[in-house]
């Protein structure tokens, strides 16, 4: 019998078109990527892409602990957003540390569930905004992650990265089993991780 997975994570494999830039990244023509530098680019360049779903955002988030990125979580419920989170509920060494994530989440009417138990964690850092924009970062959304430590963050907009990522998404917050993410340069433990590396 395989061994069970041990986390599931993302990244992207993008190894020439991206440009740097220490602030929010503009908009750009479609299929464009982005390298936001941490702390350089400032937490709130992070929580600004969060600011700016108007449709939707689904987001799979390892620890979730930061108030300002839960309150443009909740900000955006309110303005009539479809929110989705999942949160990992027993991170390494800070069990119950999205308990009071969760439970804010919860009372805004946030659609927030916890990550799969078929996974012994759920490491991934990754939100899809409208559908159109794949934010996928090194960084939790904490303090530290957001003000301190060397994170990056990429900001994709090429269609099928984006489509691979929510279907990756959408598939865990339903319980799913795991897919590879098709004619994308999206790569997912544990589906296609350690083939393309």
């Amino acid at each position: 019998m395989p061994k069970a997975p041990t986390f599931v994570s993302f990244a992207l494999a993008v190894a020439a078109g991206c440009t740097v830039t220490p602030t929010a990244p503009p908009r750009a023509a479609p299929a464009a990527i982005h390298l936001m530098v941490e702390p350089d680019a400032g937490g709130d360049a992070v929580v600004a892409l969060i600011l700016g779903a108007r449709r939707s955002l689904t987001m799979e988030m390892y620890l979730l602990t930061d108030g300002a990125s839960i309150d443009a979580l909740v900000d955006r419920k309110r303005a009539g957003v479809d929110v989705r989170v999942a949160l990992e509920p027993h991170p390494f060494g800070a069990d119950g540390a999205n308990q009071d994530a969760f439970e804010r989440l919860a009372a805004a009417g946030v659609a927030v569930s916890w990550t799969s138990p078929r996974f012994a964690l759920t490491h991934a850092k990754v939100f899809v905004v409208d559908g159109a924009t794949l934010v996928v970062q090194t960084l939790n959304l904490t303090r530290a992650g957001l003000a301190t430590n060397r994170e990056y963050v990429v900001v994709d907009e090429d269609a099928r990265d984006v489509a691979a990522a929510a279907a990756l998404v959408t598939g865990d917050l339903a319980g799913a089993p795991p897919t590879a993410p098709a004619a994308s340069r999206l790569v997912a433990s544990p589906t296609t991780a350690r083939g393309a590396l």
